[in-house]
């Protein structure tokens, strides 16, 4: 996907925002294989005071495939470089995230209406509102 595109060609072009993906996002959110490998790879190697190189760090990278998902996101022309796009993409990624996180929480609520476990039932119906609005409870205007 596009949006996972942006975020990878960002990081390569700029690795000192590896922590900042790190922070907003997880491997997870990554859904096409070659992608959630590469954010992998860069989540676990670089740090905020890595001293090697980013070039020797790409040099260091021996799976052939990944290295030319690599190469051919910093060849494509059709990626988008731009720090509102890179910006947008993570929020999307993190938009889509919290849809499913609260598709599951709904399917779990229901579950537990169906089976009468009130207590579990009373925790996820607040985590469902934490979710919501940030805040603890649902409001009941």
């Amino acid at each position: 996907p596009l949006i996972e595109k942006v975020i990878l060609k960002f990081i390569l072009h700029n690795h000192s925002v590896v922590p900042l993906v790190k922070k907003n996002l997880i491997e997870e959110d990554f859904t096409y294989p070659l992608a959630r490998k590469t954010v992998s790879f860069f989540f676990s190697q670089v740090e905020p005071q890595t001293q090697l190189s980013f070039s020797a760090l790409l040099g260091s990278i021996e799976d052939k495939e990944m290295s030319g998902f690599i190469s051919s996101i910093l060849l494509d022309e059709d990626t988008p470089f731009d720090k509102e796009a890179f910006k947008g993409s993570i929020l999307k990624l993190k938009e889509k995230r919290a849809r499913g996180s609260k598709i599951k929480l709904k399917d779990a609520i229901k579950e537990a209406e169906n089976k009468g476990d009130k207590e579990k039932l009373k925790l996820l119906v607040n985590q469902f509102c934490n979710g919501i609005n940030g805040r603890g409870g649902c409001r009941h205007d």
